[in-house]
């Protein structure tokens, strides 16, 4: 199956200081499901306990 290119935006936590926190950016998945879990993943990664993630499909050029 072939990348689709997804643009995502999550609202949530700092884990450290409990602060509401947000991040941004591009993920390459299979499928949205699987978008999901890679912006998950990279939001645990950086501190941030995700609480509200949108993903919005984008053309590959």
């Amino acid at each position: 199956m072939a990348l689709a290119k997804y643009r995502w935006t999550a609202t949530g936590t700092d884990t450290e200081t409990g602060e509401p926190t947000n991040g941004s950016g591009t993920v390459e998945a299979e499928n949205p499901r699987e978008a999901e879990a890679m912006v998950i993943g990279f939001c645990k990664g950086k501190g941030m306990q995700p609480t509200d993630i949108v993903l919005t499909y984008t053309r590959n050029s």
